[in-house]
This record gives structure tokens, sequence and C-alpha cells, in this order.
């Protein structure tokens, strides 16, 4: 996409995703100017940038389908970073210089947070925060031991649209290439890589293909959601359920498992010790 010469301590940064914001946020930097997306566009603030962020002194510059090239000169960004959709990189960097990074798929979070920390010279800060999730993850596992080593855990959220009521996350999904990291197995309808899509349509007559040892259900808690949740939970397929029956189903924060940074994976570490080790006391 071009060559662009950026700055080697970027001041004003400007972000067109909320995956780079969160990861920008860990790195150190906080951004002039953000996208508004479904993760930062409501009335509270995802639970893994609260207190770690101030929206109010982060100027909206659009939403991240469509990014406002007006706003963004208005911010008089050093540096614009994003993925390489929606935008357009030839009228971004006639702004400021400009990185877009080709998007690979939700688990190669860890590929993307490294690509950007070296756009923002903080490669060390980004070593950094991933040894200090493969520690994470190591103790995790010693805390496990060996008695999950059959374990499935399934992983699913709230869809309720035309082709879905439920939708469940395969291993190359950002929560599934955790939950891969942290050893623990898969139910085998979502024990499998997706080629165009990270999650698995099921219909109010496929429930049964999310059931496992463990159930981690993704919800945002809105009034749309409870009611898919109700839906859900008043079917006679969910009731029959072995995770359902044996009382190991965890409603989840839809906005952590469902993002892309380091900050959420962080977020899913937590849940997995509170549901998996605190709470069930393996």
């Amino acid at each position: 996409m071009g060559e662009s010469c950026v700055p080697i301590t970027p001041q004003r940064v400007v972000v067109l995703d909320d995956t780079v914001l969160a990861n920008a946020i860990a790195l150190g930097i906080h951004p002039v100017g953000s996208v508004a997306s479904n993760t930062t566009s409501g009335l509270e603030i995802p639970i893994f940038l609260q207190g770690k962020i101030d929206f109010e002194k982060i100027q909206s510059i659009g939403t991240q389908e469509q990014p406002s090239l007006e706003k963004i000169m208005l911010v008089k960004p050093d540096l614009i970073l994003g993925f390489d959709y929606f935008v357009n990189y030839n009228q971004l960097s006639q702004i400021a210089p400009t990185v877009l990074i080709k998007w690979d798929e939700a688990g190669a979070w860890k590929k993307h947070l490294m690509l950007f920390a070296e756009a923002l010279n903080k490669t060390q800060a980004a070593e950094k925060l991933l040894a200090d999730y493969n520690q994470r993850i190591q103790e995790f596992k010693t805390a496990i031991g060996s008695q999950l080593e059959h374990f499935q855990v399934s992983l699913a959220y709230l869809a309720g649209d035309g082709s879905a009521l439920v939708r469940s996350d395969v291993k190359n999904s950002f929560a599934g290439s955790i939950v891969e990291d942290a050893g623990l197995s898969r139910p085998p309808a979502q024990d499998i890589v997706g080629k165009d899509y990270y999650q698995i349509d099921l219909s109010a007559e496929m429930i049964h293909l999310m059931d496992g040892d463990a159930l981690f259900l993704f919800s945002s808690g809105n009034k749309e959601a409870n009611r898919i949740l109700k839906q859900l939970q008043n079917s006679p397929l969910w009731k029959q359920l072995k995770v359902v029956q044996q009382n190991r189903t965890h409603i989840v924060d839809h906005s952590t498992w469902r993002s892309r940074n380091i900050l959420a994976a962080n977020g899913v570490i937590d849940d997995l010790f509170k549901y998996l080790i605190e709470q069930e006391k393996f």
C-alpha cells in the first residue's frame, strides 16, 4: 500500500479500529482520535478498557466503516494506524504517515499487536505484554494440572438473526486461540479451523453442537441479548444439554471474548481462572 515515513516517537496518533485503540493503550500510547465501533460506540466503556482510557480526551473521527477524512485532518495526526479494510490508503497518507496492516484472521491477534507495535516503535513493550500473557497461560496450566486433559470447553455467543440463534467460535477465532493456548479441548463441531469465518451458525435445532463440559456464552447484557438468552433457555433442547444439567454454563462479556487485542486477551484469561479454577475448584 505504499511507503510512509513514520515518526520515531509519534505524539498524535489516530486509530481506525477498536483493536488498534486497545493495543495502543496497552503499549502506552493515548490516541488523539479514534473511530467508533461496536465496541466503543455504546454508552458503557468495554470492561477491558475501563480505568485505562479517558474517552473525553479522544476525538471521534467517524465510524469504523466510514471514517471522516475531515475530522482526521482537524486533529492533526502525525501517524494514522489501522487495518486495510474500509479505508483508502492514498487519501489517508496525504493527511499523515499511514500504516495499514493486512487483516489475517481474528486468531492472529498476537501478530497484529507486534506489527502495530513496530509502527509505534514499541516492539519491546509488545514483547513484554506477550511474555506476561504467556506467563499467565502457564500459571493457568499449572493450576489446572492434568485434570482437564479431556475437558471440552464450548464457546458460543448470542446471535438471534435469521440464520442463527447462537454462533460458536472455532479454533482460529480470538477466544478460540486463547483457549487453545490454555491447553483446553473443544467439542468436535468447534474443533475446526474456519476458512472465511471464525464461527459456525447454530439454529435452535442445532444447539446440541454447543454442548461440552463447560460453556462460555458471550452476552452484551443488553435488552436484545437478554431476549435471545431467555429464548435459548426456554428451549427444551437447551435443557437437555449436559453442560446445562451440570450447571457449568458461564455468561461472560461479549466485547471481551469477541475482541482481538491484548487487553481483552487478559480478560479472557481472568474468566478462565474465575470459572475453571476458582469456581469449579478442580
